[in-house]
């Protein structure tokens, strides 16, 4: 601070400094890690500063959310709508756009130099899939979409939208609460070397049987600039057209007073909202109130409601599903009640509370410190079950997982089958598409997916505690076993293998 000494008559005028603020830009929201395979399929950029809305691209070739292939190397641009965080000059603005390049790489299946040969087939379209939102699922065979394929995986651009997941060969899609429509792709590869993928476009449209109200529109966010600049907070099921001061919603107003005081100040705006299509009062307005901080000369405080975090959930595996904060950053997450940082794997819905650690923009608010959000009691998720059918069949195993069918014969373990797991499989050698689940070890009651991680593993179809490794060829009731290759709950491969012969051992793939 300067000191200024003055001799009467001279007057000294002084106000209360502010920061300036700045514009957001491209600079500042550095965009990264844009890609588009071979497919088409797009790789969403990462936004350091905003939050990602969506994107589209004015290519001839663009649509449903991805390009089509090409035969030679094509430069790619999207544009992606980003929401602006509080705290630059065009906040109020709400969304900017900023441009995203790549190069697609060339699809070609012939000639001397293809970049990939044979592989997956389509058969036939997947069809519009219409859920009812809240949480219904709809569960489609991929089996019966490709030809030849072994492996899937799926890209969602819509997940505030609808959740969806591969479990083995199903694509099981999960409805959120908001309606709308969107696309996802399934992508089909198979085993081979430098084989092609093909891919299926999956439409989804989320119907809502019942009126968009302010309940349901759930207003996040929102905050105004000491001199008046409103960041309209974000909301489900519509778009908002204006803003007044007054319940009816009319007169409109573009800014609201400026806060003179240093202390910031929470001031009640009504909105009015355009209610969306999926909505049984389509196209009507309705009128919500907001509650929202406006900042005085001093720097604001950082709260749950500034932050406005959205896209938070539970994977089907039990993983805890960040989302994103409209201003700072999601830094951590505690699980409420446990020190873990995932659920296990479940068999029926069970809902889960988490909350999340935000930490502000530096500088821009009265403290830098984290806070939690929404509060220690945690946000209440939906974690999905991994599979709805566990069966009943006990097998018993070793939970003691392999990389290659013939490693059994070569680490040395003796790999006892004393581990109760259940299976829809009827018959243990004729096990290829089924589920398999941990077992509670005394009821034999499921305990989730044995979700497996694409590893072999020993079984058989009652307690066994022979050593199966080199050490039993001494043994002269030593026998083959069989191995069961298991990927997200499913089983994969069914092989019968035999260490007796010595080295990596001997046996063949039976499914």
């Amino acid at each position: 601070m300067s000191k200024l000494n003055a001799r009467s008559p001279f007057y000294i005028n002084y106000s209360t400094p502010t920061a300036p603020t700045v514009a957001y830009d491209c600079t500042v929201a550095n965009l990264t890690g844009f890609a588009v395979d071979q497919e088409g399929v797009i790789t969403e950029p990462n936004v350091e500063r905003g939050v990602f809305k969506s994107f589209t691209s004015s290519a001839g070739d663009f649509a449903n959310d991805k390009f089509a292939t090409v035969s030679t190397a094509t430069s790619r641009t999207i544009t992606v709508t980003i929401q602006i965080p509080t705290g630059f000059s065009n906040s109020s603005d709400g969304t900017f756009t900023c441009t995203a390049t790549a190069t697609q790489i060339a699809k070609v299946t012939s000639g001397s130099t293809p970049s990939c040969t044979g592989g997956p087939t389509l058969n036939g379209s997947i069809s519009t899939q219409t859920i009812a939102s809240g949480g219904n699922t709809v569960t489609i065979d991929l089996t019966t979409k490709f030809n030849s394929a072994t492996k899937y995986s799926v890209f969602n651009y819509h997940p505030a939208l609808f959740n969806a997941v591969v479990s083995g060969t199903n694509l099981i899609l999960t409805s959120g609460n908001s309606g709308g429509s969107g696309n996802a792709y399934v992508r089909a590869n198979d085993n081979g070397v430098n084989t092609c993928s093909v891919q299926q476009r999956v439409p989804v449209t989320i119907t809502v049987s019942s009126a968009l109200d302010c309940t349901t529109a759930d207003l996040t966010g929102g905050t105004a600039t000491a001199a008046g600049a409103v960041t309209q907070p974000t909301l489900i099921g519509g778009t908002i057209a204006s803003f007044s001061l007054d319940s009816s919603g009319s007169p409109t107003i573009t800014s609201l007073s400026a806060n003179s005081g240093s202390a910031s100040q929470s001031v009640t705006v009504y909105f009015n909202i355009t209610v969306g299509s999926e909505y049984t009062n389509s196209g009507a307005t309705i009128v919500c109130p907001k509650a929202i901080l406006q900042a005085g000369t001093a720097l604001p405080t950082f709260t749950c409601d500034i932050a406005g975090i959205s896209g938070q959930g539970i994977s089907r595996g039990g993983d805890v599903i960040v989302g994103t904060a409209a201003v700072g950053t999601i830094t951590d997450y505690t699980l409420v009640g446990s020190t873990e940082k995932s659920f296990g794997e479940i068999t029926t819905a069970v809902t889960r509370n988490v909350s999340f650690t935000v930490t502000p923009p530096a500088g821009e608010y009265s403290s830098d410190s984290a806070i939690t959000c929404p509060d220690s009691s945690g946000l209440s998720l939906t974690q999905q079950p991994a599979t709805s059918n566990c069966g009943t069949v006990v097998y018993f195993g070793n939970p003691r997982g392999e990389v290659d069918e013939d490693d059994f014969c070569q680490s040395g373990a003796a790999y006892p089958r004393e581990f109760k797991v259940l299976s829809t499989a009827p018959i243990i050698r004729q096990a290829k598409g089924h589920t398999v689940c941990y077992a509670n070890q005394d009821n034999n009651e499921p305990q989730g997916v044995f979700q497996g991680d694409d590893l072999y593993y020993v079984v058989d179809i009652s307690e066994n505690l022979t050593d199966i490794t080199q050490r039993a060829l001494s043994n002269t009731q030593f026998n083959a076993f069989i191995l069961w290759r298991v990927n997200n709950g499913i089983i994969q491969e069914v092989w019968e293998w035999n260490c007796s012969a010595g080295g990596i051992g001997s046996g063949n793939q039976i499914q």
